[in-house]
């Protein structure tokens, strides 16, 4: 299984390489796994609606951002390994091509299913 799959404004499939090598814009989600959280937690993570999503090893994975500042307060810690490997922009599209994007986010067979008692998490809808 992958570890985590970019999804953009195209609709194409979606990116699974290195971080630094991801396509920087026009990012509509990312989805990855998350085995380190709670057990209403496990499993499959999306990031979405967001300006800036950042890759970083000093806090670990992809982080999502509206602010300047915090990218900023990203790269204080450096580019490269173990600090910041990708900054990628989200685009507004139109909300029909977006909600079927974050709905391919939310189910790809290629991630760890979302697991939770609650039933919206269950099958990967929240």
């Amino acid at each position: 299984m992958a570890d985590y799959r970019i999804y953009y404004g195209d609709g194409g499939p979606p990116y699974e390489g290195p971080p630094e090598q991801a396509p920087a814009q026009n990012v509509q989600a990312i989805a990855w796994n998350d085995p380190d959280k709670g057990t209403g937690e496990l499993g499959r993570i999306v990031l979405r609606e967001w300006d800036i999503y950042i890759f970083s090893d000093h806090v670990g994975d992809w982080h999502g951002t509206n602010k300047f500042s915090d990218l900023m307060q990203h790269l204080a810690h450096g580019c490269g390994p173990g600090g910041v490997r990708a900054v990628l922009q989200g685009s507004w599209i139109n909300r029909t091509d977006f909600l079927q994007i974050l709905d391919r986010a939310r189910t790809d067979p290629g991630l760890n299913r979302k697991s939770s008692n609650h039933a919206l998490r269950e099958d990967g809808r929240e």
